[in-house]
């Protein structure tokens, strides 16, 4: 064979052995890329996670709350009857008094004229 032939062979050669270097560093690169992607998805995955569990947190929590206003209004509704009632019997009372006084006023006039007083 001849030198030149040799030569294009050897730069052949050469020039796939840097192709071969070449797409060997590229796949390194793609791995520690798919590496640092599996990593950001567990990440993501963990951080799912955690949020799921504060949002269940909050679902009961707001339940916990929904039961606690309910109790709170029918709470608040048996003190208001209570309250209504109490007015009522203290109007029954003032009007009963009020009538009590009218009829001693009515007498004492009575017994003033009667009396000449």
């Amino acid at each position: 064979m001849s030198e030149e032939r040799f030569d294009r062979m050897e730069n052949t050669l050469s020039q796939i052995i840097t192709m071969l270097g070449n797409v060997m560093e590229e796949q390194t690169a793609m791995k520690t890329d798919q590496a640092t992607m599996k990593e950001e998805l567990t990440t993501l995955k963990d951080m799912q996670a955690a949020m799921k569990a504060e949002q269940a947190t909050m679902k009961s929590d707001q339940a916990t709350m929904w039961k606690e206003i309910t109790a709170m209004k029918e709470e608040s509704k048996a003190q208001h009857t209570e309250v209504m009632d109490k007015l009522k019997s203290i109007e029954a009372d003032q009007e009963h008094i009020w009538e009590k006084a009218a009829r001693n006023e009515r007498e004492f006039a009575r017994f003033k004229n009667q009396f000449h007083l």
